[in-house]
């Protein structure tokens, strides 16, 4: 999970931006319950990776968003494994 937003005003009670396994960027919506226990629609789910920034190395920046995402995950999942 890199990004989970919960219960802000005007938005559905979640919603956020996940990295899963096939390094694959998810933006999603999801309506729930007020206690996010039950699920009552997916408003959003959608692959937005084409849409990031992977440059190893941006000018007065450094790396782009989507290449430190997945160099934190291969990090976490070396010193788990």
């Amino acid at each position: 999970m890199l990004k989970l937003e919960v219960d802000f005003p005007g938005m559905p009670r979640l919603f956020g931006l996940l990295l899963t396994q096939a390094d694959r960027f998810i933006a999603f919506e999801v309506d729930t319950d007020s206690t996010h226990l039950q699920v009552d629609s997916v408003d959003r789910w959608e692959d937005v990776s084409a849409h990031l920034d992977y440059s190893a190395s941006n000018r007065g920046t450094g790396k782009g968003f989507a290449a430190i995402a997945k160099q934190v995950k291969r990090e976490l999942l070396a010193s788990n494994g």
